[in-house]
């Protein structure tokens, strides 16, 4: 759960380290977001959760090995109330993905501003 003193929990997957480390520098700009790991295979997400304990991962619809759809159902058995925003290139790739009031898609491109709103509105708030 969001600590409103440290900000809101993110890792970041994405198979293009260039990609991780430029949504790390957007995500990061603003003091309550929190970029705490990127990864780029499926494997280093997994291992990285425990330690990482994030309210939001940010998701490569493309990550290697297994579908945004299949990992999202893993990353949720293992970190029951983390937020999944999953990264498209086109709006086409949004298929298979169900939208909820934990999982959200957002294109790539997206503006830095929109995509800070999007992480903020899917974070789950301390109580």
């Amino acid at each position: 759960m969001t600590d409103p003193h440290l900000g809101t929990r993110i890792v970041v997957a994405d198979r293009s380290a260039e990609v991780c480390h430029a949504l790390a520098r957007l995500l990061g700009a603003a003091p309550d977001l929190q970029v705490v790991c990127t990864v780029q295979t499926e494997d280093e997400l997994l291992a990285a959760l425990p330690e990482a304990a994030p309210d939001v991962v940010l998701l490569d619809y493309q990550l290697p090995r297994r579908s945004a759809t299949r990992l999202a159902s893993s990353l949720r058995a293992r970190v029951p109330d983390v937020a999944i925003l999953v990264l498209l290139l086109h709006p086409g790739d949004v298929v298979d993905i169900e939208v909820d009031q934990r999982t959200a898609w957002i294109l790539k491109d997206t503006d830095a501003e929109e995509l800070r709103a999007h992480v903020r509105a899917l974070a789950p708030v301390a109580t």
